[in-house]
């Protein structure tokens, strides 16, 4: 479908005695049905992708109506197999286009579906008039308006005398990094221009005059056949080193590894600048909280995995929105908060299950409407889907996410649970991997509990009964795991041989959350496929635990 330019959409309104469609006006910007343009206040076509186009279109022919999203998809793709994201980007390039930042032209009304609302509808006599000339529309801003500053300074090569090839491997390492820190949407990443002209000025003057809170300083050494690469975070106001770590790599591995070693001081740094923003929040004033702060004390309560610190985290998480009705992010971590009311909450009923579930799924999909490339947003879709028992659907929205953030430690351990429950021998070897690796991105993890579980996990539906109990065991060892994670060391040293073991742990499962069932666990944890010869085992030991149904 081809979009006309300006000139050609002047001819079309001056020569068309009549249409047949109508012609809508957004605050400006103008649209015509029949000719499928979008013009904006100043006479520039504005372009849409084609599905973008047909989703607008479709909405515009019901101006002021509510339109499902089953209707949309229906509409749109006719039955063919698409993620929920699909319609994601499509209305969030929408309101980038037509610069709807706080969304009052295209709006999601919640658990229904979307109304586009035009504020006049032409008819053909005004179609011959010229366009009001007003301001351009503004793009709509998908980042947090207080993320903290940060700059990657020059790394230092010790050698006094370096030849090219060490010289161009430690500017190589230093861009990397920059690259790979720029890409996470809640950083403000200084230009590497900028901060390689300071670099040989104290943190606090160079923080100062770049206007960041924290400094990326490396220094880099060969020696012999090695190379030993020393990175530092560095607050800028106090000069305090916040992590400091070592990296060793051989010479001949240094070109191969080289982007492995950058992303994984990536990884670490956006981690350490987690860690040191939620502890920074806990001691800030409620009055003097923004929206930033909030987002990280709620994820701070958020990892206590008990009803108090959900409810904690549920207030602060809405008190960031209510500051900043577009932060993606805060709209995913209350996504997720409402997950984990499903296997929290003392009411188990289905009606509430399916309450909770939808809220979520409302709020994962205003987070992706706020920010398309925020993961956090898509990795709590998938973890909605999860829920839902949408295992194909989870999986696609999952590998998004880690696609947008390869260091994202929750997501590779979600992406282990949901691919050893879905039945399949394939996903269950990669359930594997995928644990792995959020153990790699994250050795100290205050949700290890969750990783080594999902390993664990992995293994039993594997039939590798002694690992998953070997693993399992690793993870209640940590103060904040949760029932589940007693209830999964309890079935897999049933089929150990160790009972007493078992029900000691079915014991403390009980303690943990006197409400537990197996029907809780199996929502927790839906299985794809129930007849999985593993699955049975799990049902099995469960009734065998005399775990109520």
């Amino acid at each position: 479908m081809n979009l006309l330019n300006s000139q050609q959409f002047c001819k079309i309104y001056i020569m068309k005695l009549s249409l047949s469609e109508a012609d809508f006006s957004f605050g400006g910007i103008r649209y015509d049905d029949e000719s499928r343009v979008l013009m904006s206040a100043n006479g520039e076509s504005l372009r849409l992708r084609n599905q973008s186009l047909e989703v607008f279109s479709f909405l515009a022919k019901r101006e002021g109506k509510v339109v499902g999203k089953d209707e949309l998809f229906a509409a749109i793709w006719e039955g063919r197999l698409v993620t929920d994201d699909a319609l994601v980007q499509c209305i969030a390039e929408i309101r980038r286009v037509i610069g709807d930042k706080k969304h009052r032209i295209l709006k999601t009304v919640p658990r229904r579906g979307y109304l586009l609302k035009a504020d006049r509808v032409f008819d053909t006599e005004v179609k011959s008039a010229p366009l009001t000339k007003t301001s351009p529309p503004t793009q709509a801003a998908t980042s947090c308006p207080d993320r903290p500053g940060i700059a990657v300074m020059n790394f230092e090569n010790l050698n006094p005398a370096p030849p090219a090839d060490e010289q161009i491997l430690v500017r190589g390492l230093t861009t990397d990094i920059h690259l790979n820190l720029a890409k996470i949407s809640h950083l403000s990443v200084i230009s590497q221009l900028s901060s390689g002209q300071l670099s040989h000025l104290r943190p606090a003057e160079a923080g100062r005059q770049l206007g960041v809170d924290y400094l990326v300083q490396g220094v880099v050494q060969f020696i012999q056949h090695q190379l030993n690469i020393t990175v530092s975070l560095i607050n800028s106001h106090t000069e305090q080193v916040i992590w400091a770590e070592r990296y060793h790599l051989s010479r001949n591995e240094c070109l191969s590894w080289q982007a492995d070693i950058s992303q994984t001081i990536s990884s670490e740094l956006d981690y350490q600048l987690e860690r040191v923003e939620m502890r920074r929040s806990l001691v800030v004033p409620t009055e003097s909280l923004r929206a930033w702060e909030y987002y990280h004390r709620g994820l701070h309560y958020v990892q206590q995995t008990n009803q108090q610190g959900i409810e904690a985290a549920t207030a602060a998480f809405q008190q960031a929105i209510a500051l900043d009705q577009n932060y993606s992010r805060a709209y995913a971590c209350l996504a997720m908060s409402s997950i984990h009311r499903i296997f929290l909450s003392p009411d188990s009923s289905d009606e509430t299950i399916k309450r909770l579930t939808e809220q979520a799924y409302e709020l994962a999909y205003t987070a992706i409407e706020c920010d398309v490339n925020e993961p956090w947003g898509h990795y709590s879709l998938g973890r909605v889907q999860y829920i839902r028992g949408e295992h194909g659907a989870s999986i696609l929205s999952l590998d998004h996410a880690l696609t947008l953030k390869p260091n994202f430690t929750w997501a590779c351990y979600t992406r282990s649970l949901v691919g050893s429950t879905t039945g399949d021998d394939k996903e269950i070897c990669k359930a594997l991997t995928f644990a792995d690796e959020s153990l790699r991105l994250s050795p100290y993890d205050p949700m290890m509990f969750s990783m080594q579980a999902s390993k664990a996990l992995a293994f039993f539906m594997q039939g590798d009964e002694e690992q998953a109990a070997c693993w399992i065991y690793k993870a209640v060892q940590h103060p904040n795991a949760y029932h589940l994670i007693y209830a999964m060391a309890a079935i897999f040293h049933q089929y150990t041989g160790q009972s007493e073991a078992a029900r000691q742990y079915i014991r403390r499962a009980l303690q943990l959350y006197p409400h537990f069932s197996q029907s809780n666990f199996f929502t927790s944890l839906p299985h794809a496929d129930i007849d999985h010869v593993q699955c049975r085992k799990i049902r099995i030991a469960l009734e065998k635990l005399r775990v109520p149904a």
